[in-house]
């Protein structure tokens, strides 16, 4: 009798920590269930956290409030009449912008640059060279995608260069711009903000996947990773999280603030990758705007697709245009 009793007790008490042991993987698991479901809806929420400021296009009047340079002036002369008449028109604006500004892509001011391409498996980019060949070069590339072609056609052109490279995807992308052609590595998303945002990961044969991937601010890379306050060249394909770049690559914002200069860059602008608050066509309408209204950069040799390429020279820095301008 007494052993029955004991083995009674033993049983119950079995099935109480079983019961227990229930009970905290049931909660263990409910909880991960839940954190991964508010990470996620955090993530969708972050992807686009910056807000851009309404712009005044009121570029003419405005003018006056910036200084100017020559070749600023003979870019304005020439692209301003000819966007002028499509203000506020955003999807007619991206889609007409390279085609209008083509004639402005050979002035004779820009004679003073010495303009080369560089091409990469499957587009052409630019560079202005310096006047001075054995200068060293800082040049960064946001988004490698599997290819570095266009990189070591600049090194070829201008050896003595120092290459940086970020991309969320080690696998190839390390080892290119590593090991065959030299330069840093960083398993970085460069865009806007720091924390996990959306990327647009190339895998390939021109696949692309939506990841979650870690992301860095822009300002905070050039600044405290890559301890840079010089940029010579900067290239840009980073499948839409461009435009939290662009919104800091105006006068007095983040990369200023940060003591950063970029003196040149092949940017790509995409649109419908994500889902965001503000229409991509608005933003670039309202990005050439500023930079027409702050003469800093001018815009040329530009390419439309589905998306936007185009070449960007800083002639408003004194220190880019005594390293570029013959």
């Amino acid at each position: 009798m007494a052993n029955h009793r004991l083995t009674d007790k033993l049983t119950m008490r079995s099935c109480f920590r079983w019961i227990l042991f229930g009970v905290l993987v049931f909660t263990v698991v409910n909880f991960c269930i839940n954190y991964t479901q508010k990470y996620e809806n955090e993530n969708e929420l972050n992807v686009f956290k910056w807000t851009p400021r309404e712009v005044r296009h009121d570029t003419a009047r405005n003018l006056s409030a910036y200084k100017s340079t020559p070749i600023f002036d003979a870019y304005y002369k020439c692209v301003f009449p000819k966007l002028e008449p499509l203000n506020g028109q955003y999807n007619e604006f991206f889609s007409k912008f390279s085609n209008l500004t083509k004639e402005c892509d050979n002035l004779q001011a820009y004679k003073a640059f010495d303009i080369r391409e560089v091409l990469n498996i499957d587009e052409i980019k630019y560079v202005a060279l310096p006047r001075n060949q054995t200068q060293l070069l800082t040049m960064v590339t946001l988004g490698i995608g599997h290819d570095v072609t266009g990189e070591i056609g600049l090194k070829e052109l201008h050896p003595n260069m120092e290459f940086y490279g970020a991309d969320p995807t080690a696998d190839v992308n390390k080892i290119l711009y590593e090991d065959k052609l030299g330069g840093k590595y960083y398993r970085y998303a460069v865009s806007g903000v720091n924390g996990v945002q959306k990327s647009s990961i190339y895998k390939e044969y021109d696949n692309y996947k939506t990841e979650a991937t870690e992301h860095i601010a822009v300002d905070y890379f050039f600044k405290y990773i890559l301890n840079k306050s010089l940029i010579d060249i900067l290239w840009i394909d980073i499948e839409q999280n461009e435009f939290p770049i662009m919104e800091q690559l105006h006068v007095n914002k983040e990369i200023d603030n940060a003591g950063v200069t970029i003196c040149q860059m092949n940017l790509e602008v995409h649109k419908g990758l994500f889902e965001q608050p503000v229409e991509e066509t608005k933003l670039f309408h309202d990005f050439v705007w500023r930079v027409l209204e702050e003469k800093r950069y001018i815009m040329l040799n530009s390419y439309s697709d589905k998306f936007i390429r185009t070449f960007m020279i800083n002639v408003g820095d004194e220190k880019c245009r005594n390293s570029l301008l013959r």
